[in-house]
Order: structure tokens, then C-alpha cells, then sequence
């Protein structure tokens, strides 16, 4: 079980994803988020940094014979997510298994942490990995595959749209010590890089805002991070709104929305053209 001060009462967390442009500021805003909302008594998880395993451990083999265990469960949806990845157009057979085993190993971990906190953070979550599969992805066919994968992607609770101008977010990524993303690799002063890395973030916070399966409860809160001061006040509305919520279901209530997935690429597409 990861890390980190569990719930004491059974229900199902509430699911926050954070959604920007890398340097954009969302890992600095999720633990402020983590420390504002346990000073509140909530039990939370960063979940980017609190479920990394160790290889080698009973921890990460049971982690791994988890995620055997529900391509087992959901071979439709599994079959979808393959199929959908390797026609991206990824630079390699191995870098779509990446993004593959990724996505499971996230749902697992997911499913798993769901029942034993308040408040679940991810500023590394789905939609970030939908992001980064575009940014390799071949173009002209990119905007339907999204579509696709956004159907087979479980769905948060609360999604926070951070936004920063390309040059705060260019001058951040400069600052940061070694390279933790692909905008950082290919080099934040490149304009071409930049303008690419924006398309990608607006095309998907586009596709956000049309109507969805599944996604009728999900609260959107656009976060404009572009200054260095800290975000405390401004994060306090959102944190009251995300306390105010509904009381949450108990942990025995059946296909959380957090954790469920839709293998909508086996049904007709939706009159939007998604």
C-alpha cells in the first residue's frame, strides 16, 4: 500500500488530476495542495510520489502480478489500450510498451489506493500520459486517438487546468536539475519545441471541455500559475470547493468513477465526431 497517513473512515477518495504544461508549476501545486489539505485533517496521497515501488520487493511483485491480474479481468478495454497506442506512431515498439504498462500499472496502483484516503493528487496522472504520447504521436492522426484513449481513461473526480505562460513555463524547465520530461530533452529555448508542447495542452484541454461519457461530475478548475509567489490563497478556494463536495460513496459502493474504464472504442462514436 503506498505511503502516507491513511483514512480513518471507509469511503472512496476523491480524485484531483492537475493538467498543464510541463513547467507549468503542477508538482510545486499538488504538495501545496497535499499540505493544505492534511492540515485540514484529510488523509492524502500524492500519488506520483507516493506509490513508486522499489524493484524487488513483495511490494513491487505483488504491484506487478496486480497489473496481470486485471489485463486478465478487462481484456476488452487492454485490447483497446494496445491497439490505440502502437498506431500512434511512437518512435519504437519499446517506447509504446512503456506508455502500455504505464497506464495499467497507474489503474492498479489507483484501484488499489482508492479506498484508504480522503484526497488522491495526481499531477502525473492520465492526462499527463495522454500528453506525452501525443508529443510522439504522427499528427494527422493524433486528434481521433486521443479521443479514443480519453474513453479508456478513468475518470477524476476534480481535474485543476493550470496554466502558465510558455515563457514562465520555458524558464522554469531551465532551472530544473537534470531532465524529467520530453520538452526538457528536446530543449525548453527552442521555439518549435515550445509551440509544440502549447498545441498539445490546448488540443487536449479543448477536447475536456465537450461533452463525455462518464464525465457529467467532474469539476474543472482553470489555475493560472504564471507568478512565483506562493499559491496558497489562491489554491484556498479550490480546496474549500473540493472539501464541499458530495459525502463520498462507501468503500463497498460498486464501479467507483475514479476507477472505472470505459473500452468505448468497441461502441459507435458519438454525434460530436469524438
Amino acid at each position: 500500500m503506498p505511503s502516507g497517513t491513511f483514512s480513518k473512515q471507509p469511503h472512496r477518495a476523491i480524485v484531483v488530476e492537475l493538467f498543464g504544461l510541463p513547467g507549468s508549476g503542477k508538482t510545486f501545486l499538488t504538495q501545496t495542495l497535499s499540505t493544505m489539505l492534511r492540515d485540514k485533517g484529510e488523509a492524502v496521497l500524492d500519488f506520483s510520489r507516493g506509490t513508486s515501488l522499489s524493484k524487488m520487493t513483495w511490494r513491487w511483485a505483488w504491484d506487478h502480478l496486480a497489473r496481470h491480474l486485471w489485463v486478465l479481468r478487462h481484456p476488452l478495454a487492454t485490447r483497446a489500450l494496445r491497439r490505440h497506442v502502437r498506431v500512434t506512431g511512437q518512435t519504437s515498439p519499446h517506447e509504446c510498451e512503456r506508455f502500455i504498462q504505464g497506464w495499467l500499472k497507474t489503474v492498479v496502483r489507483l484501484q488499489r489506493a482508492i479506498c484508504s484516503y480522503d484526497i488522491i493528487l495526481m499531477d502525473q496522472g492520465f492526462l499527463q500520459t495522454l500528453w506525452a504520447i501525443g508529443y510522439q504521436a504522427d499528427p494527422t492522426s493524433w486528434p481521433q486517438l486521443r479521443r479514443h484513449l480519453l474513453r479508456l481513461m478513468p475518470v477524476p473526480n476534480a481535474v485543476i487546468l493550470v496554466e502558465a505562460s510558455h515563457q514562465t513555463a520555458a524558464r522554469r524547465l531551465r532551472a530544473r536539475p537534470g531532465i524529467t520530461s520530453r520538452v526538457e530533452r528536446d530543449g525548453p529555448e527552442s521555439a518549435a519545441v515550445m509551440k509544440h508542447a502549447i498545441q498539445l495542452t490546448d488540443e487536449l484541454r479543448h477536447d475536456l471541455t465537450l461533452p463525455r461519457d462518464g464525465w457529467d461530475q467532474t469539476t474543472f478548475y482553470p489555475f493560472n500559475n504564471d507568478a512565483d509567489t506562493s499559491p496558497t490563497a489562491a489554491l484556498a478556494t479550490i480546496v474549500q470547493d473540493i472539501l464541499a463536495q458530495p459525502s463520498r460513496a462507501p468503500a463497498s459502493a460498486q464501479a467507483p468513477a475514479a476507477i472505472k474504464v470505459f473500452a468505448s472504442s468497441q461502441r459507435p462514436p458519438q454525434s460530436s465526431g469524438l
